[in-house]
């Protein structure tokens, strides 16, 4: 008798695959060995617990596809990702409905022990056994309101074939020692299911207490959900998780990024030296045809700048020379620290332009008075 922490759904849906297997197909020597390394990026360890939770690697799951994850691998990748001094935290990307109680507290253990900073991201679902692990992180988070959290409880399923063996003659006994006849309930009467369901009551106290004591939430929060799973909008209120966030830059999709960002630079610099090349050929016909360019026009063709921009340019500046001559010429305004204004315009245009502005503010201050 396999005790489960699982999803109902979860389980159906592994029922019905498990149904579709052809076992005479199955051949050992075909076995491909499940991955059990975890992936980095920038310093965080990536830990993926998805599928089916079984005690250790199966060669028939991992043969006939069935996804899965051993406790056994998450407990050795949690430990070596602990003691990699590249390390700096450890991520579990969850996904799974639940599996097998053997072996998930230890797992449990480990994860709640471990040195370094610790979050669960949720994806579509961490329920039974999955929210067992996720809750002992330092951090649980959602990946978006719809994943859904939970179904903390102990489930078993058991089958009564009394009635087959009967009409088809057979009888089937088990036998215990006096003392230990719970050992061998008979679950076709109600004391021997309860004796099972005490069973799991007891295993169900160990899981409500490990989710107390990490989260720090009450008995009566978890009871209120009797064993369902809800949406990560009502985990966070029930303080099942800390946060809800937007699935954004991901360890799954931060290549991509990384790919685009160097895309564009690259780019970016094939287009300046495009441009660079262009002007350097622009000049050097110029310079051939004897063609002699202003200051003004060199710097605009320097700068990448338009034909737009370096007509704007040239009639800003020669408005700009025309408006000084114009007040030189037809104001009689004193000579500020010495000097020809008019001479200063030829020979400094930024010198004459500073005296210019210091008679303006003399004038004005004149006039306000």
């Amino acid at each position: 008798m396999a005790i489960m922490l699982i999803n109902n759904v979860v389980l159906d849906d592994f029922k019905q695959k498990m149904a579709n297997i052809n076992f005479a197909e199955y051949k050992s020597a075909d076995i491909v060995a499940s991955n059990s390394s975890y992936s980095v990026a920038d310093g965080v360890a990536y830990i993926d617990i998805s599928g089916m939770l079984v005690p250790k690697d199966d060669k028939m799951l991992d043969y006939f596809g069935i996804d899965y994850t051993s406790y056994e691998s998450i407990q050795n990748q949690t430990i070596m990702a602990d003691s990699d001094p590249a390390i700096k935290e450890i991520v579990y990307n969850v996904n799974t409905g639940g599996g097998y109680v053997d072996g998930v507290d230890y797992t449990a253990e480990i994860i709640k022990n471990t040195t370094k900073p610790t979050t669960a991201t949720i994806f579509g679902m961490s329920a039974s056994a999955g929210y067992y692990l996720s809750s002992q992180a330092d951090k649980v988070e959602a990946v978006t309101i719809g994943s859904m959290i939970g179904s903390i409880g102990v489930a078993v399923n058991v089958t009564d074939f009394s009635s087959f063996y009967e009409q088809n003659g057979i009888k089937e006994y088990d036998l215990t020692n006096d003392d230990s006849t719970d050992k061998r309930p008979n679950i076709s009467e109600d004391a021997g299911r309860r004796v099972i369901v005490d069973e799991l009551n007891d295993i169900y106290a160990v899981f409500e207490e490990r989710v107390i004591t990490a989260r720090g939430i009450s008995a009566d929060a978890i009871k209120s959900l009797n064993g369902r799973t809800v949406t990560a909008r009502k985990a966070l209120e029930l303080g099942l998780i800390d946060n809800i966030k937007s699935l954004g830059v991901t360890q799954m999709n931060k290549q991509e990024e990384t790919t685009v960002e160097l895309s564009t630079v690259v780019e970016e610099s094939v287009i300046a030296d495009a441009k660079a090349e262009e002007r350097n050929r622009i000049m050097g016909l110029l310079d051939i045809a004897g063609v002699s360019l202003s200051d003004e026009v060199k710097e605009s063709i320097e700068a990448n700048e338009t034909d737009k921009d370096l007509a704007v340019k040239l009639i800003k500046n020669g408005a700009v020379a025309q408006e000084k001559k114009a007040v030189v010429a037809t104001v009689e305004l004193p000579a500020v620290d010495g000097g020809n204004l008019e001479d200063d315009f030829v020979d400094n245009d930024k010198l004459a332009e500073e005296k210019l502005d210091k008679i303006i503010a003399k004038t004005l201050g004149k006039r306000v008075k």
